[in-house]
C-alpha cells in the first residue's frame, strides 16, 4: 500500500485521507475498519477483509488525551483491483457529492471548488492530497 491513502468507511459518507503510516486505531474501534475501502496512492482499490493488532501505541496503548487503548494495525484485504485514473477521480468525486446531500462536514465548504480540484487532478497522489491538504477556503 503506498501512501498517501482515502480510506472510504462503510455507511459513512465522509472522506478520510491519511499521508503516512504506520496505522494506528482505537482498540474499541476495530470494527469499523471491517468492509472498509482503501485508495492508495498508486490505483489500487482495496477492501478491508479485517486488522489485526500487531503492537500497542504509544505507552502500551494508553494515551492521555484517547479514551481506551490504541494500537498499531495491519490490514487484510479480501479484494484488490486497479483502477483507471478516470475511475479513481469518479469514485471520490461520487463519495463527495453523496456527503453533501447528506449534510455531513464538508456541506458548508466550497464543493465545486474541490470537485474541480479533483478532476483537475493528474495523478493518483494528487488526487488523495486534496483531501490531506487544507484546499477548501
Amino acid at each position: 500500500m503506498q501512501y498517501p491513502i482515502i480510506q472510504l468507511f462503510e455507511n459513512d459518507k465522509n472522506i478520510y485521507a491519511q499521508s503516512k503510516g504506520p496505522e494506528q486505531a482505537s482498540v474499541s474501534l476495530f470494527h469499523i475498519f471491517v468492509n472498509s475501502i482503501i485508495l492508495d496512492s498508486q490505483g489500487y482499490k482495496r477492501k478491508v477483509k479485517e486488522i489485526r493488532k500487531v503492537g500497542w501505541a504509544n505507552f502500551w496503548g494508553y494515551h492521555p488525551l484517547i479514551k481506551g487503548r490504541t494500537a498499531k494495525i495491519e490490514y487484510e484485504f479480501s479484494e484488490q483491483e486497479h483502477l483507471s485514473l478516470d475511475n479513481f477521480k469518479s469514485l471520490v468525486t461520487e463519495r463527495l457529492l453523496a456527503g453533501v446531500n447528506k449534510g455531513f462536514w464538508y456541506a458548508k465548504k466550497d464543493i465545486p471548488f474541490l470537485v474541480n480540484k479533483v478532476s483537475e487532478s493528474y495523478d493518483y497522489k494528487s488526487v488523495v492530497e486534496c483531501f490531506i491538504k487544507d484546499l477548501y477556503k
